[in-house]
């Protein structure tokens, strides 16, 4: 089963979002856009897991959520992963996010080490994808984009459950399945 565990993004920020999206479209950049359904904040890809994998680790998953308190969080400027003349992904940053967010992540991420799936080396980088680069884009367009990202703030929205999803690939793109959803501490 292809899964990951993310923090969903409530439909009047993803309506905020849209808009924005709505401008920078205009931009003709050369980017395959994600579904506005589909935009969410991943905090650990698994992969391709075995089921009863994640039936054994959903118990400690759980304790974890329950002992992290709900927080709020909200969109805010952007950027894009890659090189300037070569960019990969655009995305929406995240603002608010609980310093202990890292440790959040590293001790769900810790729960999968026995079943052989490794921790990620990369730090944690929170955002939001809202595009994969096709090819090299116009750079003033570019800038254009950045600017548009850069000046955009969402609103505010709390953040009390952790998702797991199951995520099957199509020629029309990813499906995502809600899986199992684990509540925060109020």
């Amino acid at each position: 089963m292809r899964s990951f565990f993310a923090f969903e993004i409530p439909d009047i920020v993803k309506n905020e979002i849209e808009s924005l999206l709505k401008s920078i479209k205009l931009l003709f950049l050369p980017l395959r856009w994600v579904d506005i359904n589909n935009i969410h904040l991943t905090v650990l890809f698994l992969g391709d897991v075995e089921q009863n994998i994640v039936d054994s680790v959903k118990p400690k998953v759980e304790t974890i959520c329950l002992k992290t308190k709900s927080f709020s969080l909200s969109v805010e400027g952007g950027g894009f992963f890659g090189a300037k003349k070569f960019p990969k992904v655009l995305w929406a940053g995240i603002a608010g996010l609980p310093e202990d967010a890292a440790i959040f992540k590293s001790a769900v991420e810790k729960q999968f080490e026995p079943f052989g799936i490794k921790s990620e080396e990369r730090p944690f980088k929170p955002h939001l994808t809202l595009g994969r680069f096709k090819d090299r884009p116009d750079e003033k367009a570019l800038i254009k984009c950045l600017s548009e990202l850069e000046n955009f703030k969402s609103s505010v929205f709390d953040v009390n459950q952790l998702t797991l999803f199951k995520s099957d690939l199509s020629s029309k793109g990813a499906v995502y399945t809600k899986i199992f959803t684990f509540k925060l501490a109020d």
